[in-house]
């Protein structure tokens, strides 16, 4: 009996407790209080929010700035304050049932709450172009006004940066930044630059591409009077000899010979008279430009008639390539893709402008435009050829063209609808033991494409003949005994090599000229120079006149190759390809005429 009294009362006592926290926690919160300004003046229509665990409540200050809110369960929240031009504010706050909370706060405008504080306010810079940084810390947007347009200024989120022109006056000169907050915080910034004008390079050859080595004598301007203190030279051995302009502002280099295939790098130091120093350098070179190339001696250059662009045939077994370049730059411009297993030989057509590209084992010739590189059609000559091959077409002006097929020399006529068959049967052209087999073994052109050139080029050159590409007339030159030979599209005539000697035969007259040389070489090329008879450039770098018998030999590669490989002139005369070294080069053809004193 006594236990059972015990765990009655304990029972009612737990109920009682229980039903004094349902009670408590079920009793709302008031929440109230007033929201002031700095000055502790009520702020009226200010939101209210109270986030609390249980919902979100919301309401808006009287006109004093009071607020009364009710929360139905204790707990905790957050209380957000935000009114328009005010910084918002928040706050955790706890609370308890049953209980009634004042909350006062006060909010600063955000005018009070803002900053804008900048770290400089002056700068003293120099006379030449750069730029200084301000920091700036802040909670609010920026602008910036500079009235002087020497100046420009870049505004990034915590900075700016400064940015000066040089200053080319005599003077000292200033500018103010004005940099204006969001709610016209202003603060200056004083930059003042050091009087000019700067001491610096203005001009120098080669700059912009605007002067060129080969005409001009090699030059840096400065931007006041200058003293060269020291020069150097990657290449040794050149002469550095200077001379001043009047006003001592520009420094020539003019006795500076460069090698051919070696770009020169002249290094200087100069000081002004306030001894201001500056170093520089600038590049000399006498060809125009290079390009590396696979092969150093299976090339064959072909210039359109125009002179704009050359073809290169590059061989190497499995990946031949036919490449189309500028003749002002040697920049690509274009290419064929060369069929191994087809092609054989290539030849030009300056009456059409085309290519004729010829195929292995049948009469059949490929034709593509030599401007765009397009195919145009195939040529089946197999009817007129019976089937064999066509090796190399030397086409005249008038679209006359001639070749060697099964050992007989054929025509093709290109403007008479590739009219094809034997162009002669002259005994002189065949070997009088083997009246079969021809003694000629090459065909070029000269004199504007208007005469053929064909010589034997066997072990020694005995026989030139010569064919007009109208009349077609044949003249023979006979015991010639020289061991290579070049014609020029500019000149009436042909050059023919020994280790010895030269010899020029001009066609028009019939005059033969022999010059005594030990600067033949192995090949040859005839120059364009602007007189009667022409200038002969040999592949180990000389030149022999043939007007006066003046020669010149120039240096190769110090480490390189003793001889180039070949030499092949533009149709109009202006400029040479050059092969040495596994390199293609293209010069200007005056830098190994008229202006060859540039040369070492």
């Amino acid at each position: 009996m006594r236990y059972l009294y015990l765990f009655i009362i304990e029972a009612l006592i737990l109920a009682s407790f229980n039903s004094c926290i349902l009670n408590e926690t079920a009793e709302p919160v008031t929440i109230s209080g007033t929201i002031t300004n700095s000055s502790g003046i009520g702020i009226p229509q200010v939101a209210i929010e109270i986030d609390a665990s249980s919902e979100k409540i919301s309401t808006i200050t009287e006109t004093d700035g009071t607020y009364s809110v009710t929360v139905p369960t204790g707990g905790t929240a957050i209380i957000t304050l935000s009114k328009e031009g005010y910084t918002t504010r928040t706050k955790h706050i706890a609370f308890g049932m049953g209980d009634h909370k004042i909350f006062n706060l006060k909010m600063n405008t955000l005018v009070q709450d803002s900053y804008f504080k900048v770290d400089m306010t002056e700068a003293s810079v120099k006379k030449m172009k750069g730029e200084v940084y301000a920091s700036i810390t802040t909670n609010i947007d920026f602008d910036f006004d500079c009235k002087e347009n020497w100046i420009k200024c870049t505004k990034y989120k915590n900075g700016i940066t400064i940015i000066y022109d040089t200053n080319y006056s005599f003077e000292e000169r200033s500018a103010t930044v004005t940099l204006t907050s969001e709610y016209e915080n202003i603060h200056t910034i004083k930059i003042t630059q050091e009087a000019g004008p700067p001491f610096e390079l203005k001009n120098y050859i080669g700059k912009d591409n605007n002067s060129d080595f080969s005409t001009t004598v090699p030059f840096i301007t400065l931007s006041n009077d200058a003293k060269l203190t020291s020069v150097s030279s990657s290449y040794e051995g050149l002469d550095l000899t200077t001379e001043y302009s009047p006003d001592k502002r520009t420094i020539y280099f003019p006795n500076i010979k460069v090698p051919a295939f070696t770009p020169v790098t002249i290094s200087y130091t100069v000081e002004s008279p306030t001894k201001e120093k500056l170093d520089g350098q600038f590049e000399l070179k006498a060809f125009i430009n290079s390009t590396s190339t696979t092969s150093n001696i299976a090339q064959k250059v072909l210039f359109t008639k125009d002179s704009k662009y050359c073809w290169v045939y590059t061989y190497v077994s499995g990946s031949s390539t036919l490449i189309q370049y500028s003749s002002s730059d040697l920049s690509v411009s274009g290419n064929i893709p060369w069929n191994q297993s087809t092609y054989s030989t290539i030849s030009y057509n300056r009456y059409n402008n085309c290519l004729y590209i010829s195929k292995k084992n049948e009469s059949k010739v490929d034709v593509y435009n030599a401007t765009t590189g397009q195919f145009i059609k195939e040529l089946d000559l197999s009817s007129s050829l019976n089937g064999n091959s066509i090796s190399d077409i030397e086409f005249a002006e008038n679209g006359y063209g001639l070749t060697f097929v099964n050992n007989l020399l054929y025509y093709i006529d290109s403007a008479d609808n590739n009219k094809c068959g034997v162009f002669s049967n002259d005994p002189s052209l065949y070997n009088p033991s083997d009246p079969n087999k021809l003694i000629v073994k090459t065909i070029a052109t000269c004199n504007n494409g208007k005469t053929f050139v064909l010589t034997d080029k066997s072990a020694e050159i005995n026989n030139v003949f010569t064919i007009d590409a109208y009349s077609k007339k044949m003249t023979s030159y006979y015991n010639l005994r020289d061991y290579y030979y070049a014609t020029s599209n500019s000149y009436p005539g042909v050059l023919l090599g020994s280790s010895k000697d030269v010899t020029y035969i001009d066609f028009s007259t019939g005059l033969r000229r022999d010059i005594i040389s030990n600067y033949t070489g192995n090949r040859g090329s005839i120059l364009l120079n602007g007189e009667q008879y022409p200038t002969v450039l040999t592949s180990v770098l000389s030149t022999i006149s043939i007007e006066n018998g003046q020669q010149k030999k120039f240096e190769l590669n110090k480490n390189g190759a003793t001889s180039v490989s070949n030499i092949y002139s533009s149709n109009n005369g202006d400029v040479l390809v050059i092969v040495y070294s596994n390199k293609i080069y293209l010069f200007s053809t005056e830098i190994f005429t008229k202006n060859s004193n540039k040369l070492k």
